[in-house]
């Protein structure tokens, strides 16, 4: 992680460099040039997917599937947390309060979703898609026409970003299935960290918590039974958070531009609504992914167990 921010403040310090140097060598309009103004929005955009895309294979390796989507779910939210809700304008306090309580009603929901019905639909997609979808009603514009869009806009998004995140940090700690387990003190079947007398009576090691996926067994082996693992808790729960704040420090300087110079046609208004919407595209993959990868494990474990 120390790595991917030293490669974002490097990535950064190279675009400054790149769009000084541009207006340096052109007259005194190039600030107001189309393509360098496209050139910088672009180059941020990128550097916050760069950044995305490596925590998410970091993540994966650590926890697999539900891993990487807790980090996609951080990227994805990271537009919303520069240009949603600063560009939202003055709040009252009646506001605040009803945005606060129904962000946290929905973080409630999507933990309850994320536990009890995690299999039938990838929440956290859906949450980013309400978020993303709600987006437009905080622009100014869209507000001075909709004076009732000053309270729906912030609300539907926190509603929204309430559930994404409820289900998904519920999903990265909850419990995962594994392979079923024979009797205490065996896996498949086999003794776990004992020797075991091999057919020509030689002496053979068995697996041993080496050979086990990086993650924290929870409860006691029974027989016949599936035992139950949650993911590796602490190194991935703090991927989601960075995966956040350094994709928003990679996007912030494209929302500060679009403040100085206001509304044109590149606005992040149309750009990081976009970006949210690939990150939901990537959460709806993951989650048929790891449907698609546990379908195959039962279909494997019926046919050894028939076999």
């Amino acid at each position: 992680m120390i790595a991917v921010a030293a490669l974002l403040l490097l990535g950064l310090a190279l675009r400054m460099g790149t769009i000084r140097e541009l207006r340096l060598s052109s007259d005194e309009m190039a600030g107001r040039d189309p393509a360098i103004e496209s050139f910088a929005q672009v180059s941020a955009v990128v550097l916050a997917a760069v950044v995305a895309l490596l925590l998410t294979a970091y993540a994966y390796r650590l926890g697999r599937a539900r891993a990487a989507r807790w980090v996609v779910l951080g990227a994805a939210a990271a537009p919303v947390a520069v240009f949603v809700f600063p560009d939202a304008g003055p709040s009252s306090g009646t506001r605040t309060s009803l945005v606060l309580l129904l962000g946290i009603f929905a973080v409630a929901g999507g933990a309850l979703a994320g536990r009890h019905a995690a299999r039938m639909l990838p929440w956290d997609a859906i949450g980013v898609v309400v978020a993303v979808a709600a987006t437009p009603l905080t622009w100014p514009v869209v507000r001075a026409e909709l004076p009732s869009a000053d309270t729906v806009g912030p609300v539907l998004v926190a509603v929204g970003l309430g559930l994404a995140f409820g289900s998904g940090i519920v999903l990265v700690t909850g419990p995962a299935e594994t392979a079923p387990i024979g009797a205490a003190g065996t896996m498949n079947g086999r003794a776990v960290g004992s020797r075991v007398v091999g057919p020509a009576g030689d002496s053979t090691a068995s697996p041993t918590a080496a050979d086990a996926p990086a993650v924290a067994w929870v409860g006691e082996p029974t027989g016949g039974r599936t035992r139950h693992a949650s993911v590796n808790g602490a190194g991935v729960l703090v991927l989601g958070p960075a995966a956040l704040m350094l994709c928003a420090t990679a996007l912030a300087p494209v929302v500060l531009s679009s403040q100085v110079r206001g509304l044109t046609e590149q606005d992040p208004s149309f750009t990081l609504p976009l970006f949210t919407t690939v990150g939901a595209v990537l959460l709806a993959l993951l989650f048929g992914f790891a449907r698609a990868v546990d379908r195959l494990r039962r279909d494997l474990r019926a046919e050894a167990a028939a076999s």
